[in-house]
This record gives structure tokens, sequence and C-alpha cells, in this order.
């Protein structure tokens, strides 16, 4: 196998190390359940933890090889701009939709 990353050994870290961490976070939910943790609360602390152990890394990594990118977006400027109305209307929706 040709390597991705600079190793093949960070490579298969990344490739196992993601479904442990999905693995990790339902399990912390099930241990919060188990905890007497209602099921809003134990959900909003398993996205807390998510978003800021995980997904804030790859916000900032979004946004500095595309938004900061004057090359980029120059060029998809109106697909940027019509992704955010996708994640603005979407949400909206499944949350007033009759």
């Amino acid at each position: 196998m040709e390597s991705i990353l600079s190793s093949t050994l960070k490579d298969w870290a990344f490739i196992i190390l993601s479904p442990i961490a999905g693995f990790i976070l339902v399990g912390l939910y099930f241990l919060l359940l188990n905890l007497q943790f209602t099921e809003e609360i134990a959900l909003l602390i398993v996205l807390i933890f998510y978003s800021v152990l995980f997904d804030v890394r790859h916000l900032f990594s979004t946004y500095t090889r595309t938004l900061f990118d004057k090359q980029f977006m120059k060029v998809n400027r109106k697909w940027f701009n019509r992704s955010w109305l996708v994640i603005i209307i979407l949400p909206l929706l499944f949350f007033f939709w009759d």
C-alpha cells in the first residue's frame, strides 16, 4: 500500500482511530445514560465532546484551505456561498416542517 500521509503507520492510525473514536462517543453516550443523565443531556454532552475534540479541527482546516485561499475563492466563490445556504436552510426545514 502506498502511503498517503508521511508513513504507512500514520495512514493506518487514521484509518483505525476514526471508527474507534466513533465507538468511544457511543460508549460515552451509554455511560452517561447509565449514570442517570437524561437522554437530552447525555446527547448534548456527547455533541459538545465531539465538536470540541474533532469538529473544530476539521472546520479550521476547511477554512484555511478554502476561505483564506484567495485563488480558490476567486474560482469557487459562488459554490462556497451556496453551500452556506444549504447549511442554514436544511436545519431550519427540519425544525419547522410540518
